[in-house]
């Protein structure tokens, strides 16, 4: 996944970042902590995502072994 690409209906982290990176800027305001978590449809299409990911790289080393 690129910085920046969302998948349908998950967080844009680049906008995110954005969004929570500027009150740091000023000095009278100071963030101690910051809890966040990913929603179940984003956790369920990364899984997705990586499986797929994994397929692919174990079907082209597959490839490279057997086309020597």
């Amino acid at each position: 996944m690129e910085t920046g690409e969302t998948i349908p209906g998950s967080t844009n982290f680049t906008k995110l970042n954005e969004v929570v990176g500027k009150p740091l800027t000023y000095s009278n305001i100071d963030i101690q902590s910051l809890d966040w978590c990913l929603t179940e449809a984003t956790q369920k299409a990364l899984n997705s995502e990586s499986c797929e990911g994994a397929m692919r790289n174990a079907v082209q080393s597959l490839n490279k072994k057997f086309m020597r």
